[in-house]
């Protein structure tokens, strides 16, 4: 039951009514919110990440929104969590179009490009 407050301690509150409102602006912001939407989403992505990091190493409290976060090119997780996402569209529309064998061959070297080095296969450091 303790991991369904978790959204609501401390910073995290914070930082979702901050991101939630900041998108929703973007969202009705017509072409100037496409780059605001993108660098706030970027924020909003390595927050996730940070506080998917510190809840795996044993913190139960929510990190703060830190201005490490305000640099959207210092992280390439959610760029090469995009990138695995489609290749894995790309094979599976491929795979209706030329067949299942191709679809999984091409699926099974984007995994193979995610386990290989990149920085989602690498252990958090520590606090």
């Amino acid at each position: 039951m303790s991991a369904m407050l978790y959204p609501v301690r401390s910073y995290a509150l914070g930082a979702i009514i901050v991101f939630g409102m900041v998108l929703t602006l973007a969202v009705n912001a017509g072409i100037f919110g496409i780059a605001a939407g993108s660098v706030v989403l970027s924020w909003f992505l390595k927050y996730c990440y940070l506080v998917l990091e510190r809840t795996a190493m044993g913190y139960a409290e929510p990190p703060q929104v830190e201005t490490e976060l305000l640099n959207p090119f210092d992280e390439r997780r959610p760029l090469e969590q995009l990138v695995v996402f489609a290749v894995g569209v790309f094979a599976v529309r491929l795979g209706y179009a030329a067949g299942a064998m191709v679809g999984q061959v091409l699926l099974l070297l984007g995994l193979l490009y995610r386990n290989s080095g990149s920085r989602l296969a690498e252990p958090a450091a520590g606090p």
